[in-house]
């Protein structure tokens, strides 16, 4: 996994700030999360090989949200990445179910169909912003 010297490159940081500004807090979290979006932050800790929705959910709202209040694209495409992946692997189905997650030795393939309401909650809020930042339902 990467670590945190090679996920604060000066590359990464630049397109998301907005200028003249200071980071925020939330800015900084989803700088802090866009190659860390797994149950646990450490590898010696139980859950680190698993990826869920809701930590995924949380960097998919941080980035709408950015993108609606900072009217940043590149926080938006980051939103719209994990909206993507979410759906991708099937932790999102067609029905808008949201599953809780999956481990990364099956290559995410063996999903977790537990449902939790704050998943949905998240995405919904995401959503909502994300709608509000693009004006319209792509």
């Amino acid at each position: 996994m990467h670590k945190l010297s090679s996920i604060l490159r000066l590359s990464d940081l630049i397109p998301l700030a907005v200028e003249g500004e200071y980071f925020s807090v939330p800015q900084l979290l989803l700088i802090l999360n866009i190659y860390r979006l797994r149950w646990q932050v450490y590898p010696y800790l139980t859950g680190y090989d698993y990826k869920n929705s809701i930590a995924n959910g949380c960097f998919f709202n941080i980035g709408a949200r950015l993108a609606k209040y900072t009217n940043n694209a590149t926080y938006a495409q980051h939103a719209e990445k994990a909206w993507d992946w979410v759906q991708g692997v099937g932790l999102m189905d067609a029905n808008w179910n949201i599953y809780d997650g999956a481990h990364i030795g099956t290559n995410c393939t063996d999903i977790n169909k537990v449902q939790f309401s704050y998943n949905m909650a998240v995405f919904t809020l995401g959503a909502a912003n994300m709608y509000n930042y693009v004006g319209s339902i792509p």
